[in-house]
């Protein structure tokens, strides 16, 4: 990993990273047994790197969009984006996507604790100390190396009243939409567990990219309320 590799995601709007130790990962997996540890996924490599983003992503997102058009224009760019910068910069490293399943799962948000990029908020969210939970985690990347030190424990979710969690209940009573009538109208239930949040408002995401990323609307897949990294 360099600098040079960072600062080109940062610019393609994977502006967020963090180093991982693949150790302190495995350590969280204890009361998840279907997670396979990262000793197992990635072999020898012992120096990770969480990746995610912030609304800076949309209009990247935008942009492929127009050009290739597909299913699923956010999970094509990302996967994309670090298949050529990590060809561009030498790398091969361990590539574990958020879209993986299977044994091949990673927990991102498990991986996102481990790195200090997150913390794992008492409502399943991950929250970052400035961005709050308007924040997505794409992937963990292992190479081989030394694994970097503990960042410093979070405290930020633990001193806060939760007002997320009473939000995830009322969320929780509606039970999963079982077709598109039901999604329209539950979704933002669960946009207002997030909404719930005191950290980083500032920072939500615009509404086409709410409503893309809640419902998969393409219709959604506009750049009325981009904001241009």
């Amino acid at each position: 990993m360099t600098d040079a590799f960072l600062d080109d995601l940062a610019r393609c709007g994977l502006d967020l990273a963090a180093p991982l130790d693949p150790a302190a990962y495995d350590a969280l997996l204890a009361d998840a047994p279907t997670l396979r540890p990262l000793a197992q996924l990635a072999g020898a490599g012992r120096a990770g790197l969480i990746l995610g983003n912030s609304r800076a992503l949309w209009p990247h997102v935008l942009r492929w969009w127009r050009a290739h058009g597909g299913d699923d224009p956010v999970d094509a760019y990302v996967s994309a984006t670090i298949q050529r910068l990590t060809a561009a910069h030498g790398l091969a490293p361990s590539v574990h996507l958020d879209t993986d399943a299977g044994e091949r799962r990673v927990d991102l948000c498990r991986a996102a604790a481990a790195a200090g990029l997150a913390e794992r908020g008492p409502a399943h969210l991950a929250v970052h100390a400035e961005l709050g939970p308007w924040i997505a985690l794409r992937a963990v990347l292992v190479f081989e190396g030394e694994p970097p030190p503990p960042p410093p424990p979070a405290t930020r979710c633990a001193a806060c009243a939760a007002p997320c969690v009473p939000a995830m209940e009322r969320a929780l009573t509606l039970g999963a939409p079982t077709n598109a009538a039901e999604l329209t109208e539950r979704w933002r239930a669960w946009l207002a567990v997030r909404d719930a949040c005191p950290v980083g408002r500032e920072h939500r995401y615009g509404e086409h990219q709410l409503r893309y990323h809640y419902t998969k609307d393409r219709g959604a897949l506009r750049d009325d309320d981009a904001t241009e990294p």
